[in-house]
């Protein structure tokens, strides 16, 4: 979360021109992360966006450099995982310079997924 807070604003303030970031870990929007999987919501000129937020660690970068999502869990078939209850509208997704337990300083890579165009994709079969 700290590793979010210190590296995520500045894109955001790029990508969507934000003016305000309000974490769901730090505020009453709490409920959006656990029922909704909504990381931040973010003020921007026009309205208010909806955004999943996952930063990863070099490893992942390093070995696989891609976005991975799951969309069903291997444990519990009937759990719902974040992409399907998310009604975020995007999702940040980047990759740190350094694993834990140190705090990554700067992000190697990042995307910025729609998450509407993804869940048709697979409910598509695309």
């Amino acid at each position: 979360m700290r590793a979010t807070e210190g590296l995520f604003p500045a894109i955001a303030r790029q990508v969507f021109l934000a003016q305000k970031i309000e974490y769901a870990w730090k505020s009453p929007i709490k409920r959006l992360d656990l029922e909704y999987g909504v990381d931040a919501l973010i003020k921007t000129p026009r309205k208010q966006v909806a955004v999943a937020i996952r930063i990863h660690g070099w490893k992942f970068y390093r070995h696989y450099q891609d976005l991975t999502l799951r969309y069903e869990s291997l444990q519990n078939p009937r759990k719902q995982m974040e992409i399907q209850k998310s009604i975020a509208r995007f999702m940040f997704y980047g990759w740190g310079d350094t694993d834990r337990p140190r705090l990554p300083a700067r992000l190697v890579d990042w995307y910025i997924v729609w998450l509407q165009e993804l869940t048709d994709a697979f409910r598509n079969g695309d």
